[in-house]
């Protein structure tokens, strides 16, 4: 077993089950040789079940998945439909969030600056340690039509915290980018689940 990899999780053992919690496994991966050299949702979660197989984790799992991994987790869903009993997203990034993030006006203000070089640098493959290509990655989960009757729960935040001094307009356009999609129910959620 690769020590680096296993040492991406951190498991816990009860008598009825088994816990494995992880951050986003981008830079463990990279540095075990494991991880894709451009990563989507869809290969970050190839490279979790391999991973999970490597290791000896069958499933059947529960999937979580927060913020981005909100996307991960329904990619990994997607994928592994069979091995998946279970799906919860805990304030999962709607599908336009990136694309509604990168279109703040240059205002001059710090905060739209700050949104806009995220936009032209984290946001890119060689801008992160996960090489997490975003537009990419968040479009592949857009295309997720179903998965299936897996029971899902689904925990969002009421607010956004935004830059501070970001002009009122944006502040209202990504509020309702981020509503539209809680409302909906398309918070990184395949619309006939």
């Amino acid at each position: 077993m690769n020590t680096t990899a296993a040492s991406a999780l951190n498991s816990t053992r009860t008598d009825a089950s088994r816990l494995d919690s992880r951050r986003r496994l981008g830079v463990a991966l990279l540095a075990a040789a494991l991880i894709s050299a451009t990563a989507t949702f869809r290969t970050q979660a190839t490279d979790l079940h391999t991973l999970l197989s490597t290791i000896g984790e069958p499933g059947p799992y529960v999937v979580v998945g927060q913020s981005f991994g909100g996307a991960e987790a329904v990619t990994f869903a997607s994928l592994f439909v069979d091995e998946v009993t279970g799906l919860a997203l805990i304030d999962a990034s709607p599908t336009t969030w990136p694309a509604a993030l990168c279109a703040v006006a240059d205002d001059g203000t710090d905060g739209a600056t700050m949104l806009r070089a995220t936009c032209s640098g984290a946001f890119l493959p060689t801008g992160n340690s996960e090489h997490l290509d975003v537009a990419a990655a968040f479009a592949d989960v857009a295309g997720i039509v179903s998965i299936g009757s897996l029971p899902m729960a689904v925990i969002t935040a009421t607010a956004r915290t935004l830059p501070a001094d970001l002009a009122a307009t944006e502040v209202a356009r990504l509020t309702d980018v981020w509503n539209q999609a809680s409302r909906t129910g398309s918070r990184c959620r395949p619309p006939h689940v």
